[in-house]
């Protein structure tokens, strides 16, 4: 099949300006069946356009979950390398490419960040077993090379940490895992709480300003945490965690998403075990100025 880059990004323009997006849909699924979109995909993610950018995130997410069994060994490191560079090097740009690769990079059936998720859940564990601490690590190191090359342009490398740490445990929840797989991926998963939850305790921590910078990093923690505490963090884990999502209800634009935490939070079984603690933290919540606030604004009828 000889393709043309120039060619496949003009097709793509096609599917998503929804002119004959039909037949531009089936050349791209045909195209994504090949043995050249391995490589395909890293050349999209190189483009200005963001729409080539997410269809490359999306050809490496489809690859991982159908034809990973058409990756040659040599090339898996190459593969999970990809992911993390451009992970790394697109952490200014779309979220939702951010995603994609994320997904990817974990299990093989998601989308930048999703392609991560998909590539770790098929790479333990033969290929990559401490693939959270390892990716932690690689952020820290890659975005700190990256900076230097380019001081113009800070990196917002906390957006694909949270989002890498959001979905992780989100899809090991519903993936299909079977026998020794299913138990390193939740052994690595059990092993990093303590580091994911002092990770979310520091940016939930940190004093801001509260520019929109700020407020989406915050509501990212918010939906991280959240993610975690549905997987299975242990309640003494997550004391400080808590107070901050409490102290996060006086600022209006965090109310929806530190309400969604502290719901699931209470909704847990396991929290029968602390139900004086719980109840504390609830009056806390209740009898604080933000709650006061509200009270009085319902009264005088202001909502």
């Amino acid at each position: 099949m000889d393709i043309q880059l120039a060619q496949v990004e003009q097709i793509i323009a096609q599917l998503y300006g929804n002119v004959d997006s039909n037949s531009a849909q089936e050349y791209l699924q045909t195209l994504q069946k090949q043995q050249y979109a391995w490589e395909l995909a890293p050349q999209l993610l190189a483009s200005e356009s963001v729409n080539s950018q997410f269809f490359g995130a999306h050809t490496f997410q489809v690859k991982i979950s159908r034809d990973w069994h058409t990756l040659p060994p040599d090339r898996k490191e190459w593969v999970r390398n990809e992911l993390l560079r451009w992970i790394v090097r697109l952490s200014n740009g779309p979220m939702v490419v951010i995603t994609k690769l994320c997904l990817a990079i974990n299990n093989g059936t998601f989308q930048k960040i999703s392609k991560l998720t998909a590539f770790a859940l098929q790479a333990v564990p033969e290929f990559w077993t401490n693939f959270i601490s390892d990716f932690l690590n690689y952020l820290h190191t890659e975005s700190i090379t990256v900076s230097a090359q380019n001081q113009s342009q800070p990196l917002f490398i906390e957006l694909p940490l949270l989002e890498f740490l959001t979905v992780i445990p989100e899809e090991v929840l519903r993936a299909d895992l079977i026998g020794e797989r299913k138990a390193r991926v939740n052994q690595e998963l059990t092993d990093s709480i303590p580091r994911v939850m002092s990770i979310l305790e520091t940016l939930l921590s940190a004093h801001h300003e509260y520019s929109e910078r700020d407020i989406i990093l915050k509501q990212k923690c918010l939906r991280c945490l959240q993610s975690w505490i549905q997987y299975g963090v242990p309640f003494e884990m997550l004391h400080l965690l808590i107070d901050h999502v409490i102290a996060l209800f006086s600022i209006e634009s965090m109310n929806d998403a530190a309400t969604e935490v502290l719901v699931e939070f209470i909704s847990q079984t396991r929290i029968n075990y602390y139900q004086n603690t719980v109840c504390e933290k609830i009056l806390q919540c209740m009898t604080g100025d933000w709650a006061k606030s509200q009270i009085t604004k319902a009264i005088n009828g202001n909502t």
